[in-house]
């Protein structure tokens, strides 16, 4: 583990320049040389509801119990999660970092400094042309894979909640259940195994659990007439379509082998997950992104160094899974930062996570409902500023007080070889498309054959 130094630059870049006046800025810098043992939320602003002085740096010494992020767009919830991203990236952290939009993914790349582009792994769906391969039903231990399943049902659930049925459940579970068992088995396999007879009787073949082979083999293959077997399989293919039926993530998912090891990202790696919705769709960027967060849960689950997940927009991905996050995950060392715009985004059950359970809140400007909310949460009195009044870059931090803050930018350096970094992460985690292709079409002509051919051990590349 390499010597961890605080960087403290983030203070030097704010001139002291606020809606507010300009702060004395010589107690802020004699305070610059505090511990790393919490993540610096922002400078205070002169308060007299608060009884607080200018320029006082805020540190989140509590980060392992989560943070909670909330603002409407445009007032500086982005910039704040770059500027203590960068933070952690100058200090030698762990991190993975949720960009629903692809602006933040950018603006951190810039400030990789030269030590720690090695650890940096780009995921990006959007670059079509070198795929990293990510297959969450790779390498899953025996024990883990009930889990494991669950979770990926919890993601597809997350996004499809209004037409989720039983019928819909069981076909999912049973199927990613039997993918598991499958050596080389991907989300690919699934659309076949609901489709392709021969395919899933080679899949039977390596299924050791008895109720999941005893769905497959008696309920769905024997007892269901082949229109029937058509019917029920619709929804399921419509779910799964989603992720097939689009081939940038098709040769993301339909890698067998996962050249995104979640060992490689706990022991000190810098994820960037760039998700933007421009070129995805909203739909499409939740799905892949709820999936790989199920993975790093189930990573997080064996974790013992400190690990620092960010993710904007939060209630796009996998409202189930950071629900149990929330409730469990601080024990392993894993921090979360967690960002959307108003309650309303978030499912009865993350709401009551969020304003119940985190350690600390940073509420930007918010709509008025959510101000006489939050204003209970932070034991605001009817005489204190409004939550809807704050200005742009600016907050009210509860972290075992309350804090007007202002959220400066960082100084951090900037570097010209953004373009390096992602070519270095291509090389090390992706593959040519083309080669990607060939091998997916190769597993769908075998199909053809199976009948022919006795059940091998590499169903999928060859």
């Amino acid at each position: 583990m390499r010597n961890r130094t605080c960087y403290t630059g983030s203070r030097g870049s704010f001139d002291g320049r606020t809606p507010y006046g300009i702060l004395p800025y010589g107690k802020a810098m004699g305070a610059a040389m505090r511990s790393c043992l919490g993540m610096e939320l922002g400078l205070t602003i002169s308060n007299p509801f608060l009884k607080q002085e200018d320029g006082t740096p805020i540190v989140n010494e509590r980060r392992f119990t989560h943070t909670h992020v909330i603002g409407k767009s445009g007032v500086g919830k982005s910039t704040a999660l770059e500027r203590w991203a960068i933070d952690d990236i100058l200090n030698g952290e762990a991190i993975a970092f949720f960009d629903p939009h692809g602006h933040s993914a950018a603006e951190i790349l810039k400030h990789v400094p030269p030590e720690r582009r090695r650890d940096v792994i780009v995921f990006d769906p959007a670059d079509r042309r070198f795929p990293i391969g990510f297959n969450p039903l790779h390498n899953i231990a025996r024990e883990r894979m009930p889990f494991v399943a669950s979770s990926l049902v919890d993601s597809f659930r997350s996004l499809w909640a209004a037409s989720w049925g039983p019928q819909l459940e069981q076909f999912l579970y049973n199927g990613i259940a039997a993918l598991l068992e499958v050596p080389d088995g991907t989300l690919v396999g699934l659309k076949f195994l609901l489709t392709a007879p021969a395919y899933r009787r080679q899949v039977l073949a390596h299924v050791r659990d008895p109720l999941i082979r005893d769905f497959w083999a008696s309920d769905f293959e024997r007892h269901m007439p082949a229109r029937e077997q058509r019917e029920r399989s619709l929804s399921t293919l419509n779910k799964i379509g989603a992720l097939i039926a689009d081939p940038s993530l098709r040769n993301i998912i339909g890698q067998p082998k996962s050249s995104l090891r979640l060992a490689d990202i706990f022991a000190g790696k810098i994820l960037i997950v760039s998700l933007a919705q421009g070129e995805l769709g909203i739909r499409k960027a939740s799905l892949i992104g709820s999936l790989l967060l199920s993975q790093i849960h189930l990573g997080a689950l064996s974790n013992t160094r400190p690990f620092h997940l960010y993710i904007d927009e939060c209630h796009q991905f996998g409202a189930e899974t950071l629900v149990e996050m929330l409730s469990g995950i601080r024990k392993f060392n894993v921090s979360l930062v967690l960002a959307h715009q108003y309650l309303d985004q978030l499912s009865p059950a993350l709401r009551s996570a969020l304003l119940g359970t985190v350690g600390t809140t940073v509420a930007f400007r918010v709509g008025t409902s959510d101000a006489e909310i939050l204003a209970r949460e932070f034991g605001l009195n009817r005489e204190h500023p409004a939550l809807e009044q704050l200005a742009p870059h600016t907050a009210l931090s509860r972290n075992g007080g309350t804090h007007h803050l202002v959220m400066p930018q960082t100084d951090a350096p900037s570097y010209p070889k953004v373009s390096a970094i992602r070519a270095q992460s291509r090389h090390r985690y992706a593959r040519p498309a083309a080669d990607v292709e060939t091998r997916l079409a190769a597993f769908m002509n075998r199909l053809d054959d199976a009948p022919k051919r006795r059940p091998t051990k590499k169903l999928v590349w060859r």
